[in-house]
């Protein structure tokens, strides 16, 4: 029997009917969809994501969406040790994660550098971290978020708080206050460096002034430590290539033949070490094996990986022509070496594709000519290629590198202003197309080489010339019969100028030099051409006083000649000395600590030997000072103080000085004039109205006002308040002076004082006190 219902009221369904589909969720959703939508989420929210459950973990634990993240975070590093390990399995997860922990190690110990007491600690916490290329990143981002936020800024529509943005980064709310405003110039740069870099966002909102501050410095000293490694690790592999050739029987090029003596003009320029010290450094990593066509393939050791001192066993593998680029590629490891030192922050990778590019395209002319390397057609080749002619203005390929067909770069010897630094680095001689005859000569061996031309620069005083030998060749001016080896002479500084023995006589004369001396200019390794370099910036820097370029260039001396040669030691008491007129006791005491039992005898201005009891004794005074300089730093000044109750200004207040109308800003006071007896009366200070009894001030001036000064010392009746403009204000780690972070964290909106750092707070609590009624919090 068979039961029916028939007329069902409405909602009511037959017994047999079939349930009704459940309904679907995003757990079941195609994997391939699932990732799609994953692979647009930041880090954060890809972590957010893996605590919500099981099934999100395990597909959110995707490698591939880990590796987008941490190429999207970190563009360098990663390529040696561990990391690289980890990558080649695939563990991108973990790579991430071991990344953002060596981020917040680098965070912790930039914060530390605040406080004088733990800055020597954390400083050398940070040069230790390991691969620079590890920690640049983060540091970049740091200065970039400071740069692009406008700390304590007024409000403006459509803008994140800062609460809502340290929110989205998932970091504690204290990492700021939350009457902070975030202003970022470019919105969607904002937005992108807020979902990537939430760490760096936060510590440069909280203390834009003193996080761009440290990052900037640290970026440029462990850059420095970086360069002068890879110079030591460059070095002992191009003195591996260069004892290979000689071990084949191969004559290098740009060293002389086993017997040649050095002559007169090699003493003149004082080359130091012997010739196994003085062995090019090789720029180049293993080229690849040649190919059928002319053109020769150029690689580069661009990464640590490649310039382990492991990869020095190699270098017998490797056959003579590429032995031979290795070494012809040597020149300008250390030039961009000092280019980076100049310009920290600068992307200096093209300075190597232009240069492979002139490579390419002079092997394209000498192919389209028939020239062969070795030839006097393939250097005219090569020097028309640079110093010829270039096109007009109105061609559509005026400017470019490689110049159009038919025309050159038009490089030049600048000598309007021979001795601007500009003309020493390689990346600012490409982009003015002028320079010294030295940084020119090198660009035309370094581009020669990647064609095979054997070009070597020449030991002669005041002015670098280039040589090369034309095996079974005349001469340009046919002087030599057809046949014999000859010798040519490039003057780059002269538009490329190629001479024979006679012109290059007449161009030693016009030097001051003997005619008898031309066969006893020698040939300069690699490491000669980098100290000759080295010299030429030092020489600029002391005349203009730039202390931290000066130190750099030092350094990097230094590691190019061997810390404990006698150059070598001279760059280190060099760079120590910048140090201490910087009052970096710590940076100096280490430097000098490392010549300790030197094999030189450093020698003191008077003359007399200074050994070891002596510079132990040095020692010991440097870090008396800096200690010092640490007290005075956190010495307490309060009002309440006898004397101090005429204090008027607080540090961190802007003003303009009354006679000599130059900006600056508050950083101490004392509450009567504590400078030297011979300072007061250099000064006239007892001339003044207020005479030395009046409160003095120690001020930072304005750099575009009063170059060149680090700081002043100004009598209380010639400070007037004077906000900084808003130009000034927008961006607030470069405000006023660069310094400003070593003291203050942040400018307040009206751009009439600054924030002081939580150590300058203590040491003057009740110009703090007086400062918080007047500021927003940051």
């Amino acid at each position: 029997m068979t039961l029916t219902i028939r007329g069902a009221e409405p909602g009511m369904q037959a017994l047999d009917a079939p349930p009704p589909p459940a309904p679907l969720t995003v757990l079941d959703l195609p994997a391939a969809v699932e990732l799609q939508i994953f692979s647009q989420l930041s880090a954060a929210e890809l972590a957010a994501c893996m605590a919500t459950c099981r099934a999100w973990r395990q597909s959110v634990a995707a490698p591939e969406l880990w590796q987008v993240a941490c190429e999207q975070r970190w563009r360098s590093g990663g390529s040696a040790g561990q990391l690289a390990a980890l990558a080649r399995q695939g563990r991108w997860l973990e790579v991430y994660r071991l990344r953002r922990r060596a981020d917040a190690r680098t965070l912790e110990h930039l914060a530390e550098l605040q406080d004088p007491q733990r800055r020597r600690s954390a400083a050398a916490q940070l040069r230790q971290a390991g691969d620079f290329a590890e920690v640049s990143d983060l540091l970049r981002q740091l200065m970039a978020a400071a740069d692009g936020l406008r700390q304590l800024a007024p409000p403006v529509p459509g803008l994140e708080s800062a609460s809502e943005a340290l929110a989205a980064t998932g970091l504690p709310a204290s990492s700021a206050s939350a009457s902070t405003t975030l202003v970022w110039e470019d919105a969607a740069e904002g937005s992108t460096a807020v979902a990537r870099w939430p760490d760096a966002v936060a510590a440069a909102a909280a203390a834009p002034c003193a996080a761009a501050y440290w990052a900037r410095s640290m970026h440029s000293e462990l850059g420095v430590q970086h360069w002068a490694q890879r110079l030591r690790s460059v070095a002992a592999r191009a003195a591996a290539a260069q004892q290979e050739l000689l071990r084949r029987g191969v004559q290098p090029a740009g060293t002389e033949a086993p017997g040649a003596q050095a002559g007169p003009v090699q003493a003149q320029t004082g080359a130091q070490g012997s010739a196994p010290q003085q062995l090019a450094a090789g720029a180049a990593g293993p080229a690849e094996p040649a190919a059928a066509e002319p053109a020769r393939t150029v690689s580069h050791a661009g990464s640590e990986a490649e310039m382990e001192e492991g990869d020095v066993d190699s270098v017998a593998s490797l056959s003579d022509e590429q032995l031979e680029l290795l070494l012809g590629l040597a020149l300008e490891e250390g030039a961009l070496a000092l280019a980076h030192a100049h310009s920290p922050l600068a992307e200096l990778g093209w300075v190597r594709d232009v240069l492979d590019q002139l490579g390419l395209e002079l092997q394209r002319r000498m192919q389209a000519q028939g020239a062969h390397a070795g030839g006097l057609p393939a250097l005219r080749t090569l020097t028309h290629l640079l110093f010829g002619r270039g096109p007009p203005p109105q061609h559509r390929g005026f400017a470019d590198i490689p110049p159009p067909d038919g025309f050159g770069l038009e490089l030049q010897g600048n000598r309007m202003r021979y001795y601007a630094a500009a003309n020493s680095l390689l990346d600012a001689v490409l982009i003015n197309r002028e320079g010294l005859p030295i940084t020119l000569a090198l660009l035309l061996a370094a581009v020669g080489a990647r064609a095979g031309l054997r070009i070597s620069l020449l030991n002669v005083p005041m002015h670098v010339v280039c040589a090369m030998d034309l095996p079974g060749e005349a001469g340009p001016s046919g002087a030599a019969p057809a046949g014999t080896p000859a010798r040519v002479y490039i003057d780059a500084f002269d538009g490329g100028r190629i001479m024979d023995s006679h012109e290059f006589a007449g161009f030693l004369r016009s030097l001051g030099l003997m005619p008898s001396q031309m066969w006893e200019a020698q040939a300069m390794s690699a490491q000669q051409v980098w100290l000759r370099m080295c010299r030429n910036l030092l020489h600029v820097h002391r005349e203009h006083a730039d202390h931290d370029l000066l130190k750099a260039t030092a350094l990097l001396m230094a590691a190019a000649a061997g810390e404990h040669t006698a150059e070598g030691v001279r760059a280190c008491v060099e760079a120590a000395n910048a140090c201490l007129a910087q009052q970096q006791y710590d940076e100096a005491a280490e430097l000098l600590e490392k010549l300790v039992g030197s094999p030189y005898q450093l020698q003191h201005g008077t003359g007399a030997a200074l050994h070891e009891a002596a510079l132990r004794a040095m020692l010991t005074e440097i870090r008396e000072a800096g200690e010092e300089s640490v007290r005075k730093q956190l010495e307490v000044h309060r009002r309440s103080d006898p004397g101090a109750a005429a204090v008027r200004f607080r540090v961190g207040q802007l003003l303009r000085h009354v006679r000599y109308q130059y900006r600056g800003v508050i950083v101490g006071w004392d509450p009567c004039c504590r400078a030297s007896e011979e300072w007061m009366q250099q000064m006239g200070v007892d001339r003044l109205p207020g005479g030395r009894g009046q409160p003095f001030y120690h001020v930072l001036p304005d750099p575009a006002d009063r170059p060149g000064q680090a700081q002043t010392y100004v009598a209380q009746e010639n400070i007037a308040l004077e906000p900084l403009p808003a130009l000034h204000a927008c961006k607030p780690g470069y405000a006023l002076h660069p310094d400003v972070g070593l003291y203050f964290t942040a400018l307040q909106p009206d751009g009439a004082a600054y924030r002081p750092a939580p150590w300058l707070a203590r040491s003057y609590p009740d110009d703090w006190a007086s400062a918080e009624q007047g500021m927003h919090s940051c």
